[in-house]
């Protein structure tokens, strides 16, 4: 028993490079989809460093503007005078100390927290440069 098989190359060929064109179209849309994606991901992350920056200014202007009214208070609320006895200027540093020392600690602390303040958004705005590649993203979405 022979068994025979006829079969015309130039239909097969044809058929052969019609479905590799349509894996190629479907891997074309593959790729154009995870651009798109990579791009969304690019302006979201843009628009939200954009964001957090505005509000680093907005920090850094508060605090400028705490220490500056926290200066003035002092300005207008504290007076040095020279007193021409040495008990006057005891009497005057003893109750003028120890309300200068809890001034002083208060503006230590609020300043301290301010600091603290600006160092975390710093770190938390800090940029970290991972290199992508986009065939290793494409290789595991297939």
């Amino acid at each position: 028993m022979t068994y025979e098989f006829y079969f015309d190359t130039d239909r097969v060929n044809y058929w052969i490079e019609k479905e590799v064109g349509n894996y190629d179209l479907i891997q074309r849309m593959y790729e154009s989809e995870i651009e798109s994606y990579w791009n969304q991901v690019r302006n979201f992350t843009e628009q939200h460093h954009h964001n957090m920056r505005d509000l680093d200014r907005m920090t850094e202007e508060q605090i400028q503007d705490t220490a500056g009214d926290v200066v003035s208070y002092f300005e207008q609320n504290f007076s040095t005078s020279y007193a021409t006895t040495l008990s006057a200027k005891i009497a005057g540093q003893k109750k003028e100390t120890s309300y200068t020392e809890v001034m002083m600690y208060i503006i230590c602390a609020i300043l301290t927290l301010a600091a603290i303040a600006i160092q975390a958004t710093a770190a938390i705005t800090r940029k970290v440069r991972v290199p992508v590649l986009n065939n290793d993203v494409f290789e595991r979405l297939v």
